[in-house]
């Protein structure tokens, strides 16, 4: 067995060689002991010849035996080192020392050195929910209970069209690009840039052709960037009537003595507690960042494949039926979330090393915070803690995600912060703010 050798990077060898002699002698020992326990047609219990089991468990056994030694050799090698190995070692036999002589290659944790936190610097947006804020949310609600009139006039702003269209890229017509009997709301925005504005001033019974461009961030990657014409007939043109502000509507939203008043709180309560998360987690992304640019660290392949594996496992990626498979979609799951991975992996190792190096020790109080935020959201609270309280799996998540908010917490009491006024529109709306 070798010193172990610095590969590059992160990557290290340990060869090891196995004593042939002593791999024979314990294969031996196992297939004795395996044919006084293996029951087979045509043999009397723990009567089984040797050389029968040889040939049905023969080279398994040996194989067992051969990775149980090189473990334990492994292990040995590095025992008085202060390697910390990540992930799985991999064994490799070796093509020029011959039988039983093997490399284990395997890549180490790296050093995290952390920089000055007190030189970070950090933007923290805040906003606060205005009355005008839940006029235009309790629009938005009217907007959703609205009905719907034909009007034999040219479509404005609001109005909903029914149509079919057509559409083509240089010439061509091109998946996804046809529609029938489609209902669209002029203004909002939920087709291509360009595409509802175009059909303003339309009448039922009316055909345009008229052009646009698509996004350059467009999920169908053959269409990004690309000007096409559609052709689109409109089939009808209705207003909408949104209903009125009274009791009755109250009473759609939950509140049940349909008081109008107490749903505009229970609205303004509700867009309070939202503003908050989403302003904490963009606080996170900018702490997160801002740790990750100040700190860099060379990440083990291994730690962004467990990445990428769990990120597989939570996008619901189908269970593959092959080895073949397996590689296929471990090749889509590197390129779908590679990048985001290894991301993932090096804050892992930063705040890991935080917590070590600052010995943070998980305060109840940001806990109680999580279970206070989360369990706001239910008919009764109070209930809802008390049920999620006695679920060890959702509190331990409960427990990880409140260990970053503290962490967060350390940070930010640390580093350079300037706060950044903004409102709840461009909070919540960016793109439509």
């Amino acid at each position: 067995m070798s010193a172990v050798e610095v590969l590059e990077g992160l990557k290290r060898r340990v060869q090891i060689a196995l004593d042939a002699a002593e791999v024979s002698l314990e294969k031996e020992k196992r297939l004795k002991e395996v044919s006084k326990r293996i029951r087979l047609d045509g043999f009397r219990p723990g009567k089984v010849p040797v050389k029968v089991v040889e040939k049905m468990h023969g080279t398994e056994i040996e194989n067992e035996i051969i990775n149980d030694k090189i473990n334990e050799a492994f292990r040995l090698a590095i025992k008085d080192t202060d390697i910390k190995p990540a992930g799985y070692p991999v064994i490799i036999p070796s093509e020029t020392a011959g039988d039983m002589q093997f490399n284990v290659e395997f890549e180490v944790m790296p050093e995290v050195k952390l920089n000055d936190l007190t030189a970070l610097a950090i933007t923290k947006k805040t906003a606060s929910v205005e009355s005008a804020d839940v006029d235009t949310m309790l629009d938005t609600l009217r907007k959703q209970q609205a009905t719907w009139v034909k009007e034999d006039r040219a479509a404005e702003n609001s109005d909903k069209l029914t149509v079919d269209f057509v559409g083509r890229v240089d010439g061509e017509e091109f998946e996804g690009g046809k529609g029938t009997d489609v209902a669209i709301v002029l203004g909002a925005n939920t087709m291509i840039p360009g595409f509802e504005a175009a059909l303003v001033g339309a009448k039922a019974g009316e055909t345009r052709t008229i052009s646009v461009t698509f996004p350059e961030d467009y999920h169908a990657a053959g269409l990004k960037g690309k000007t096409a014409e559609f052709d689109v007939t409109v089939h009808s043109v209705e207003s909408p009537v949104l209903p009125e502000m009274n009791e009755e509507f109250a009473k759609n939203f939950g509140i049940e003595d349909g008081n109008v008043d107490k749903l505009r709180e229970e609205l303004e309560k509700n867009m309070v507690r939202e503003l908050k998360n989403v302003l904490n987690n963009q606080l996170k992304t900018s702490v997160m960042t801002a740790l990750s640019e100040a700190n860099p660290v060379e990440v083990p392949e291994a730690l962004v494949m467990g990445e990428i594996q769990a990120m597989a496992q939570q996008s619901n990626f189908p269970q593959p039926k092959d080895q073949e498979q397996a590689e296929q979609f471990m090749k889509i799951a590197q390129q779908a979330f590679g990048a985001e991975a290894e991301k993932r992996a090096r804050l892992g190792l930063i705040l890991g090393e935080l917590v070590k190096d600052q010995k943070i020790e998980l305060d109840e109080k940001f806990v109680d915070a999580r279970l206070d935020n989360l369990a706001a959201t239910y008919e009764d609270p109070e209930e809802v803690k008390t049920h999620f309280k006695n679920d060890a799996n959702t509190m331990q998540q409960l427990r990880n995600l409140a260990l970053e908010d503290q962490i967060i917490d350390f940070v930010v009491s640390k580093a350079k912060v300037t706060e950044e006024a903004s409102n709840f529109q461009e909070i919540m709306n960016p793109k439509r703010a």
